[in-house]
């Protein structure tokens, strides 16, 4: 859950731990599991953060990278994708808009879908802050004479 990007630091200015700390309540909110892999997937790739630029992701990538859509039929997959959408955007208020444009092959069997998500204002700002908050950790991370150790987060 990748939204914005805190420091915990040492007596010794040692920069000691780098983690997450988006909000894990939005996460957790999220009935549908698949809502959840989404709103994470949205934090970590949407960096662009502009509403005039919206997010554009494949159902074939959905169902190859997060494991959670088990339907056998390629409409029911899309029935179940829009819902998790649909939750993202209605109840945490993450996404504004999303359209789905099908791609179809012979007989109009879909091949697979583009989904195009736009952010809402809420999630765009919180996306600006977590990128300027990252881009000062970067940049006090890289000063001379401050050594950074990470620590890996199970």
């Amino acid at each position: 859950m990748a939204c914005s990007y805190s420091t915990q630091e040492a007596s010794h200015g040692e920069l000691t731990q780098f983690s997450p700390d988006c909000s894990y309540t939005t996460y957790m909110q999220q009935q549908n599991r698949l809502a959840r892999w989404l709103f994470k997937h949205l934090s970590h790739h949407y960096v662009q953060a502009d509403w005039n630029t919206p997010y554009t992701i494949m159902h074939s990538t959905i169902l190859g990278n997060s494991y959670l859509v088990n339907n056998a039929r390629i409409s029911d997959q899309v029935r179940y994708v829009c819902e998790a959408l649909d939750e993202l955007k209605n109840k945490a208020n993450v996404i504004g808009v999303y359209h789905k444009h099908m791609i179809t092959g012979p007989r109009k069997k879909i091949e697979d879908v583009k989904y195009d998500i736009r952010p809402s204002v809420a999630f765009k700002d919180q996306m600006i802050t977590a990128n300027n908050r990252h881009l000062a950790i970067t940049q006090k991370a890289l000063e001379p004479g401050f050594s950074v150790r990470f620590s890996r987060l199970a």
